[in-house]
C-alpha cells in the first residue's frame, strides 16, 4: 500500500546496467556506453510518452490516473540518476 498502485497508471521500466560487471557487458555490447546521452534520450522519452498519453482525449487515453513509475534495476547508481 505504501505507492497506492491501484491509483495510478503504472509504467514499468526495466534498466540492466551490469551491476558491476563491466568486461561481461562491454564484451557483449550491453552496456551504457554514453551514460549522459542515455539518461537524456530515456527522460525525454519518457516525458514523451506521458504528454502524449495523458493528454490524449478519450478513448485514445488509458486512464485518468496519475502516472508512477516503477523502476527496476540492477545498479543502484541508475535509480540515483532518474530521482
Amino acid at each position: 500500500k505504501e505507492h497506492d498502485w491501484d491509483n495510478h497508471y503504472v509504467i514499468g521500466l526495466h534498466v540492466r546496467a551490469g551491476n558491476g560487471e563491466q568486461e561481461h557487458f562491454e564484451q557483449s555490447q550491453r552496456h551504457i556506453s554514453n551514460e549522459d546521452e542515455f539518461y537524456k534520450n530515456l527522460v525525454d522519452t519518457i516525458q514523451k510518452f506521458l504528454l502524449e498519453t495523458l493528454n490524449a482525449v478519450p478513448p485514445a487515453r488509458p486512464t485518468k490516473k496519475e502516472p508512477l513509475i516503477f523502476l527496476a534495476t540492477d545498479t543502484s547508481s541508475v535509480l540515483e540518476r532518474l530521482q
